[in-house]
């Protein structure tokens, strides 16, 4: 990080603490271990994009420790399926297990033939809800905790960073359709060739086409010509 770069975050400290809190670096910080509260408004009264160029340097120092205390037995490519043999001297049983292409798993009981699913009872936080399942999916949850700050500086897998774009912008684009308001809207359509109008429409609803096809043939658009 450059000299003076440092000197700015240095003279930022010297500045009352509640006039720079940044409240996002700030919750992120609580739950921390060790950290006082004093040591966390130092750091939150830093600007976030100094304190990311420190971060930034800082990282090699720790990368090599966190990627040393994932202890996986077997990494699960997605799309593919990985057959688990428990260690037996009676009879070969086990699990197939296959990451799916929405994150979501797919676990089948295998019994001496690895690839038919066998009957089994599954069992749902103590409570059995099928005496003879052959496969159970478990769905993946891309929301992210109450307790973290969506919109905070943080590294999040691909599918949790967009599901937070999309959950804010969803909520952004309904609330201006409804007023009529289709700017916002068909910017975001024309990234995948669509076209919004609430015109003559009734409330809450709002008429979409596929601009590469045109909008010809629809009787509701029409109607609005007319």
């Amino acid at each position: 990080m450059a000299k003076g770069r440092i000197q700015d975050a240095i003279k930022e400290v010297a500045i009352p603490i509640e006039e720079r809190r940044f409240t996002n670096v700030h919750n992120r910080m609580k739950g921390i271990k060790g950290l006082k509260r004093k040591e966390r408004d130092l750091i939150a009264s830093i600007d976030p994009d100094i304190l990311g160029e420190v971060l930034k340097a800082l990282n090699p120092l720790f990368k090599e420790e966190i990627e040393e205390n994932i202890d996986a037995d077997l990494m699960l490519p997605r799309g593919e399926q990985k057959i688990l043999q428990a260690v037996s001297d009676k009879v070969d049983r086990g699990l197939r297990v296959k990451l799916l292409e929405d994150g979501g798993y797919d676990v089948a009981y295998w019994f001496k033939d690895p690839s038919k699913p066998y009957p089994v009872e599954v069992l749902v936080d103590g409570e059995s809800v099928k005496k003879d399942a052959k496969i159970v999916e478990l769905k993946f949850h891309p929301e992210i905790p109450e307790d973290i700050d969506e919109r905070a500086a943080v590294v999040m897998d691909i599918r949790n960073i967009v599901a937070t774009m999309l959950k804010d912008i969803q909520t952004k684009l309904e609330k201006e359709l409804k007023k009529g308001q289709t700017e916002t809207a068909n910017n975001v359509g024309r990234l995948v060739g669509l076209k919004v109008t609430t015109k003559g429409q009734k409330k809450n609803k709002a008429f979409m086409y596929d601009v590469t096809k045109g909008h010809r043939g629809s009787f509701k658009w029409k109607h609005l010509k007319k």
